[in-house]
């Protein structure tokens, strides 16, 4: 099989009972996980799928969903509240923690990751209106006046210690 054809093929994974379907390149895009190291082009000859492409793992299926929604989108979203009409599909924070544990998500990778893509977005916007009042201010220099930077502290504490 070429890598092309591997990479879109369809991937069922029976995870206690619930069944996920994805592309084998969902799952690979993340080659440092279990799935994306499981499924990549080199470990093709050790997977032994049952009905031709599906794959079962005794594990939380309902607490899967968060895992899956990783690989989709490449964040985490955790259970934030109780719903009782569809208790059955629900999971704690505990559950998916223990899930994204074993399908080896590393959660600290991931959080300082998203803390680094937040401090870059404050840093663009500081930088994005520190270069409005130097032009703004050169613009009054031509009037003859000072220039003065006016950052309020609260942004600078934020930017900066988040």
């Amino acid at each position: 099989m070429d890598e092309n054809n591997s990479q879109s093929q369809i991937v069922v994974l029976n995870v206690g009972g619930l069944k996920y379907e994805t592309l084998q390149s969902t799952l690979t895009a993340y080659p440092d996980t279990l799935l994306g190291t499981m499924f990549a082009e080199r470990n093709q000859h050790l997977l032994k799928p049952k009905n031709g492409n599906e794959y079962f793992f005794d594990r939380n299926g309902r607490a899967f969903h968060y895992i899956m929604e990783y690989y989709r989108s490449g964040k985490l979203y955790f259970p934030t509240k109780f719903d009782d009409k569809h208790s059955e599909f629900w999971a704690t924070r505990e559950e998916v923690e223990s899930e994204l544990d074993y399908f080896q998500i590393n959660i600290e990778d991931h959080h300082i990751k998203e803390v680094h893509l937040q401090l870059s977005r404050y840093l663009d916007e500081f930088l994005v209106f520190l270069e409005e009042q130097i032009l703004n201010e050169m613009r009054s220099m031509e009037e003859g006046l000072e220039i003065h930077l006016k950052i309020n502290y609260q942004t600078f504490i934020t930017i900066f210690f988040y």
